[in-house]
């Protein structure tokens, strides 16, 4: 495994939940911190960080200076084609009641074109962009191309991969061999409790609000996606061969792994 310290951007609706056990299961215990409503950047402050190999949380980038050797620290992302991310968020709060923003939605909108025209919630307007530019609270619908320039930037220098979504296996054998991790098996985790097809439940005219208030972010995906695609073309390792083995071994685990939570559930 790497030497360097490992900061994980998580941003919501990405997929990231299941690469977050897998990260986990990468370090020890006691080597990761993760910043939540429970343990706040406050605390990660006062923890002990030479031990901490791995930090994870939805914060934008910079977190990195928060620890004394700055320059022995990567990132990792991951990131999804924005229009389906958004929609997932939305349905992902309309379903939560303890989400910070479900109130807020519920009494202040209608429909998804409503809870993207109006400041609600800041990942509803050029999430990724905020993100890797950190300009999180930056006003709502005033992003600009200079912060799409600085997070491709930040990308750059800071995030040797940034996974896609929609490659989740072809990014996780990328991670895998950059990182030097043991084989990161999964198995999805926090699926949607509401059930949703864009193409019949979401309208004409809400996609085309959630692309205006979202250009930036589609350029920005795009520009990750040809990277990512790139860095398998460049890869020094047999990738097709990899990316066989991993997914048949996988899908095997993903299959064996509802049994044992059943098992384990009826022993408890």
């Amino acid at each position: 495994m790497s030497n360097k310290k490992l900061i994980y951007v998580h941003i919501p609706k990405t997929g990231g939940s299941t690469l977050q056990s897998v990260l986990i299961r990468q370090y020890r215990k006691n080597h990761f911190f993760r910043i939540n409503r429970r343990n706040t950047l406050a605390d990660f402050l006062e923890a002990d960080k030479i031990n901490i190999n791995l930090l994870v949380g939805h914060f934008p980038f910079g977190y990195h200076k928060h620890f004394n050797q700055s320059n022995n620290i990567q990132y990792l992302s991951l990131i999804r084609e924005p229009i389906s991310r958004l929609i997932s968020n939305y349905y992902h709060i309309l379903s939560r009641p303890n989400n910070p923003h479900h109130q807020a939605l519920i009494e202040q909108t209608n429909n998804i074109k409503e809870f993207v025209e109006q400041d609600i919630n800041k990942k509803t307007e050029n999430c990724y962009v905020r993100f890797f530019s950190n300009n999180i609270d930056t006003p709502h619908n005033t992003c600009s191309k200079e912060m799409l320039e600085q997070a491709k930037k930040n990308i750059e220098q800071y995030f040797p991969i940034v996974g896609i979504t929609e490659m989740y296996d072809e990014s996780l054998i990328m991670m895998k061999n950059h990182y030097q991790w043991k084989q990161p098996y999964y198995a999805k985790k926090n699926k949607a409790r509401i059930k949703y097809n864009i193409k019949t439940d979401i309208d004409e005219d809400s996609i085309n609000t959630i692309k205006q208030y979202n250009q930036l972010d589609i350029e920005l995906y795009d520009w990750v996606k040809t990277r990512l695609n790139q860095q398998i073309n460049d890869a020094k390792f047999d990738f097709e061969k990899e990316l066989v083995k991993f997914r048949k071994t996988n899908n095997i685990i993903k299959k064996i792994v509802p049994i044992r939570n059943k098992i384990i559930g009826r022993r408890n």
